[in-house]
């Protein structure tokens, strides 16, 4: 068994015959380092909805391809504000921004623009286009908000294994009752408003999902946050966006180094993440970290699975 720190004082008290300097020494030891559990898990929300279309479909869902004049494009950026509002909520910005090439950092990892600058960044490219993707102004709180006849929602917990680098990662593909033949983000197969028939098989489309996890910030732990999917995807930490992958797309990757951020060593933080998943044919969802993430507030859910 190893000794705590209330062992080793009731063991130095009854030693009469060991030095000062000794003493000091046991009761400077430090306390074992906990080990890392085998899984984190956090709680969400998912939100349903029906295709644009069908009978009460919502218009930012399963719509026609992106113009052909918009292309080249990597994502579309700057669809929210770089801030969350004062519900703790992406706000649209109604100035979808078509971005050709993405941001990296030294190390070569896709970053947001607007993360801090650093050394070694790389900036990408703002074509002159201005694209919405079928986001707009009158519908965008529909997404992450519960509105009865709109959405219907139910909670949604990802599990993340420990893996032998240190980090967590919750990957779709091979995360238990994620859907599928084939493999992705389908957690709600056959649920909620049900399956829809598309180039990428029958899965049940067209949802957001809204995510909370707290952490204390180290600045000596390099921790790290990484997505890896499709399609829009923002991540905010304290308030402020640091994973800019909107409109529908391919999978994309963006990268957070929390040390970039400004936070203030030992104080807590929370990460906050919103995903749509918008058409036919993929799902996607990979996340990496290293953050030592506990649940976050929950997040009101009006209904249940039926």
């Amino acid at each position: 068994m190893t000794p705590t720190r209330t062992h080793l004082t009731h063991i130095v008290s009854r030693m009469t015959l060991i030095g000062p300097a000794a003493v000091a020494l046991l009761l400077a030891m430090p306390a074992p380092a906990a080990e890392q559990p085998a899984q984190i898990q956090l709680t969400g929300v998912i939100r349903d909805f029906a295709a644009y279309g069908d009978p009460g479909g919502h218009p930012s869902m399963e719509r026609a391809n992106i113009p052909a004049g918009l292309k080249p494009r990597w994502v579309i950026a700057n669809l929210v504000h770089p801030r969350l509002g004062p519900d703790g909520k992406p706000r649209f910005t109604n100035n979808g921004l078509v971005m050709e090439s993405p941001w990296t950092d030294a190390a070569g990892n896709n970053i947001a623009m607007q993360m801090p600058a650093a050394p070694g960044d790389v900036p990408g490219v703002l074509t002159n286009k201005l694209w919405n993707d079928y986001l707009d102004p009158a519908s965008f709180r529909e997404l992450f908000n519960d509105v009865p006849g709109v959405n219907l929602s139910a909670p949604l917990t990802l599990t993340f294994d420990l893996q032998a680098d240190g980090t967590y990662v919750f990957d779709a593909r091979t995360a238990p009752n994620m859907g599928g033949p084939p493999k992705g983000f389908f957690p709600i197969d056959d649920l909620l408003y049900g399956n829809y028939a598309g180039n990428g098989g029958i899965h049940n489309f067209h949802f957001s999902f809204e995510l909370h996890g707290d952490f204390i910030y180290d600045d000596a732990a390099g921790q790290i946050f990484e997505f890896n999917g499709d399609d829009d995807v923002w991540v905010f930490v304290n308030g402020r966006i640091v994973v800019d992958l909107g409109g529908r797309h391919s999978p994309k990757s963006m990268f957070v180094d929390m040390n970039r951020l400004g936070l203030t060593h030992g104080k807590p933080y929370r990460l906050s993440f919103f995903l749509l998943e918008r058409r036919t044919s993929g799902s996607n969802c990979i996340i990496t970290t290293n953050l030592p993430l506990v649940s976050g507030d929950q997040v009101s859910v009006s209904s249940a699975f039926d």
